[in-house]
């Protein structure tokens, strides 16, 4: 069997395809059914029962590297609550069942991404070209290394990465995700992707309650009280300035949705509630309020930050009454 090695930042859901026709094996337009009859075949006597296990071994690593340096599971458990992000790394998770959620995008249905400058120095290099999760990050329409729009393969990500990147650019089938949108490159959209490209490289996950402290906190900062005159709305109106709402819904479609009575949008959460948001709600939040983005990461990844006194920041977090009372205070003679 020939065992191709997996390259740095490959994703997992197009390294088992690559596998698959390096040995010959003609793969369907249906991903599950490819990969069971792949791996049944060339490797089931040999690495184990599950997928996971068995192309962990033919890369040679252990499923736990194989998982955190090849999967988007980093990124999407990131800030999940302490019960769910020890269920989504434990080992029942690396079963056949859970292997979709592992191996690809956080939504399957998302379509794939690629560079086509990354493809021409893979193929003048290697001789092949591979999936990257850096480029399959929400709201990252850019190749940080080449500075360039990424292209877009319409369709399902898991079904287009049963083939190379470049097959894709090559018959013509990919498009420019931002075509006639009139959004740009700016500096506080490359901190969000600079902040989950870091979140990539997660070794230990992150407490949610201290982020959602960290948010509050730095809100509470006197520079940020001229934003909006409803401080519940403080999150959403200085993204909304800062980065635009064409990006923003693009990248994060429920960010300025009003799940709560009109009271205050998705992305306000955090000064709020320990309910959690996505990844990317919380990578915008901190690109936001920070100016840094590695000040940033350093920050949700600090073990010297202060935690708050009880794992409820509604009771104990001291800027909450401020953010309470800053309507009422605010009004005519009053």
């Amino acid at each position: 069997m020939i065992r191709p090695s997996i390259q740095p930042d490959e994703l997992l859901a197009g390294y088992w395809p690559r596998v698959a026709r390096w040995n010959g094996f003609e793969l369907t337009s249906n991903p599950t059914n490819s990969k069971q009859q792949f791996l049944a075949q060339k490797s089931a006597h040999i690495y184990g029962a599950t997928n996971i296990r068995r192309l962990a071994g033919i890369a040679g690593m252990s499923v736990q590297e194989l998982v955190r340096q090849h999967s988007m599971l980093p990124f999407s458990s990131s800030f999940l609550s302490t019960e769910k992000k020890t269920q989504a790394w434990s080992d029942r998770n690396f079963d056949d069942a859970g292997f979709a959620s592992i191996a690809i995008k956080s939504n399957s249905g998302d379509p794939a991404f690629l560079c086509t400058h990354c493809i021409e120095e893979d193929v003048n290099t290697h001789g092949f070209s591979f999936w990257r999760r850096k480029h399959q990050l929400p709201g990252a329409y850019w190749c940080m290394t080449h500075e360039c729009t990424l292209r877009l393969q319409p369709g399902p990500a898991h079904v287009s990465m049963l083939r190379s990147p470049d097959f894709h650019f090559y018959s013509g089938s990919t498009t420019s995700p931002l075509c006639g949108t009139g959004i740009v490159l700016s500096s506080e959209i490359r901190r969000v992707i600079k902040i989950q490209t870091r979140l990539l490289s997660l070794s230990k996950p992150l407490a949610r309650e201290r982020i959602h402290y960290l948010v509050r906190r730095k809100a509470a900062e006197p520079r940020f009280r001229q934003i909006t005159y409803d401080r519940r709305k403080l999150l959403s109106e200085l993204v909304q300035k800062k980065f635009g709402k064409k990006w923003v819904e693009l990248a994060y479609p429920k960010a300025f949705n009003e799940p709560f009575s009109y009271r205050w949008r998705t992305i306000d959460q955090p000064l709020h509630y320990n309910n959690g948001i996505a990844p990317i709600g919380y990578s915008i939040v901190f690109a936001a309020l920070w100016e840094s983005a590695d000040e940033a990461f350093r920050l949700m990844n600090a073990a010297d930050v202060p935690a708050p006194k009880s794992w409820d920041l509604r009771l104990n977090n001291p800027d909450k009454r401020a953010l309470k009372n800053f309507p009422i205070h605010s009004r005519p003679r009053h």
